[in-house]
């Protein structure tokens, strides 16, 4: 098992293009204030479409 030392899979959200463009593990992102930060990152300007997003 190469994921040993690695959070496993039901804690750790990934950070993948999928979790971006549709963000289907909003709880992951509640919960993990580091992915939340992740994803404010590649969140779009606040004056996009993104309004009250946060």
């Amino acid at each position: 098992m190469p994921d040993v030392d690695i959070v496993p899979k039901d804690f750790e959200c990934p950070i993948t293009l999928d979790v971006m463009v549709s963000p289907v593990r909003t709880n992951c992102l509640e919960e993990k204030p580091t992915t939340s930060f992740f994803s404010r990152i590649f969140a779009p300007a606040p004056d996009d479409s993104f309004k009250g997003h946060y």
